[in-house]
């Protein structure tokens, strides 16, 4: 018989995050971290709309800045998801200044 305090969890990478960065690297400066939630976005998604993208343990999420929705959600529960997006509506000025920072304004390019 096996004592369950002796059976460890193993934790396998997400598939839906790119395997090959670094969680914290230059790439993926953090804009926030508020309740537990990381916001953040690639420096690879230069030439998307404005957008954040939010982690917390295994979950994932991606957020468009204008409007403001869920481009995609995985893992958080729907009090989680709602949480994001109000912390989101909160902080949607920052996060926005944040990228435009970061990218510019790349509309006419």
């Amino acid at each position: 018989m096996v004592d369950e305090k002796q059976v460890r969890r193993k934790v396998l990478p997400r598939t839906s995050c790119n395997p090959s960065r670094k969680p914290y690297d230059e790439d993926v400066p953090t804009i926030l971290r508020e309740r537990g939630f990381r916001f953040f976005f690639y420096m690879a998604d230069r030439f998307e709309p404005p957008h954040a993208h939010v982690q917390r343990d295994d979950c994932a999420a991606k957020l468009w800045l204008d409007p403001l929705e869920f481009a995609f959600i995985e893992g958080f529960r729907r009090h989680e998801a709602n949480e994001i997006l109000h912390i989101t509506e909160q902080h949607r000025d920052e996060f926005l200044r944040a990228w435009y920072k970061a990218f510019g304004d790349l509309s006419h390019e």
